[in-house]
This record gives C-alpha cells, structure tokens and sequence, in this order.
C-alpha cells in the first residue's frame, strides 16, 4: 500500500525500517526495486530520486521496510535526508564497487553525514559523543559486485572499513549475496520474533511479534496487549533450549522464535 510520508519522515512499518544511503549513482535504487515491490525506476543520471520511496523486503515470515532517498552528495543534498536518517532503524550505506578506491565513499558519506550530528556505527555498543549526537546502527553493501576491478575494490574497502561496519559484496546483476542480505539486515535491526499461543492452540507463525534482542516476557505481554501486562500471572515458553511449556516469571528474557502462552 501507499506509505504517508512527509519529506521529513517515512512511517515506520513492519519488523524495521533500513533507509539506503549512498552518493549519486551508488545503487541504491536497484536494490530497493530488486527486494520490494516498490515502484521505482532506476535512472543512470543523478538525482533521479526525488523523495523517499519505501517498499517492503521479505525476510522468511516478516517484511523489513527499504526506504530509497536522494542520494547524499558534497554538491546538494536535500534538507530531510538528515531527518529520515535521524529517525530509522538501521542505516544501510550503499558503497559502488565499480568506482576506483571505494573506501573513499565511505569516507565522503559519513563526513557529510556526521557534520549534521549523525554517528554512523557498525558496533550497537558505541556510546553518543554528546547529547546532540544521534548514534545509528549501520550497515554496508559493497553493490555492482560483478564490475570488473569489484575484488580489489572491496578488499581495500576491507582494509580501510571492516573494523568499523560489518561488510557484504552484493549484485543485483549476478544475484551475489542475494539471499544473504535480507538475513543480515534482520541480524543488523537486533530484533528477535515471538510467536504467542491459547492453551490448547497452535501458535501462528505467520504472524509473529517482532521486539527488541533483550526483550522480557512481560514486554512481550505488554506488546500484544497493554491489559495482558496488567494482569499477567504467568507464562508457559516453548523454545529451542528450554523444556517444552515451561513455566517462566515476567522477567524471563526471550529468545528468537520462541513461542509463548501468556496467562
């Protein structure tokens, strides 16, 4: 459907929201139009993409949600790009493999982004320099990885980055990676997904919860319905490593695809 968005801000939907950042050209677009539906046209000249277009990407039984901006540039970049990375989940810098000297992308993007108080960081335990400073979990894509001199390019982009933001080759042209990447933007947001039950029912897994890595049995409750939190006694938890229909206390911690039965 129709995502409502103002330039300022592209409402957040299903597990995350990943917002693709890149200098002109990087493609960005081609990845957007490769894993979602989102009517986008690829353009070659830049600038093409005017305003944010957002489409949703499948990962197993969630949708992760891709937002496509202009493209961030030392020449011009539009105003609200800063506020759209400002306030998403997970920034995913889209790095052109068939540019000599790649690293030197990276350095351009994130000087023009931490000039507007944005800490892009591949570490989820970086702390915020200062008050003003927002600290954005980020990601990379070494894209066009099928271009002639990509090899070389990303083991300089290595070199220089790899300590920095964990990094993945990626081609929309021969398909590299291309089951990867949804998997490592799913591990990238540090959420994990619940399946809640009826006694008695099946869980449905088609529909499952998605919180923060970390998440507590009452915040699961708490995110199925606030009423439930209120009054919940107990909970039996279904999961890989515990005993089957085990009684857990509210500050039990969860684990990916767990299944839970609030009582």
């Amino acid at each position: 459907g129709k995502t409502s968005s103002t330039l300022d801000k592209v409402d957040k939907q299903g597990a995350g929201q990943v917002v693709l950042v890149g200098l002109p050209n990087a493609g960005k677009t081609s990845i957007v139009a490769h894993f979602t539906k989102a009517q986008v046209e690829p353009t070659d000249y830049p600038f093409a993409t005017f305003k944010p277009t957002s489409g949703m990407m499948r990962f197993e039984n969630i949708q992760i949600q891709l937002v496509d901006m202009p493209p961030v540039s030392p020449e011009h970049t539009e105003y609200w790009v800063f506020n759209i990375i400002r306030n998403t989940d997970l920034v995913l810098l889209v790095v052109d493999l068939s540019r000599p000297a790649p690293e030197e992308q990276v350095l351009e993007l994130t000087s023009l982004i931490e000039e507007k108080r944005l800490l892009l960081t591949g570490d989820r335990n970086t702390e915020s320099p200062d008050l003003s400073t927002a600290v954005k979990p980020t990601y990379l894509v070494a894209a066009k990885f099928d271009a002639p001199n990509a090899e070389s390019g990303l083991a300089s982009l290595q070199k220089e980055y790899g300590d920095d933001f964990p990094i993945l080759p990626f081609s929309v042209q021969s398909g590299h990676n291309a089951e990867a990447l949804p998997n490592k933007l799913f591990e990238a947001l540090n959420i994990l997904r619940i399946y809640t039950k009826a006694p008695g029912k099946q869980p449905d897994r088609d529909q499952p919860y998605t919180l923060p890595i970390g998440s507590t049995v009452f915040e699961v409750a708490e995110t199925v319905h606030r009423d439930f939190s209120e009054n919940l006694r107990f909970a039996r938890i279904w999961g890989a490593n515990k005993y089957d229909g085990q009684q857990v206390k509210q500050d039990h911690v969860v684990s990916d695809e767990d299944v839970i039965e609030l009582h």
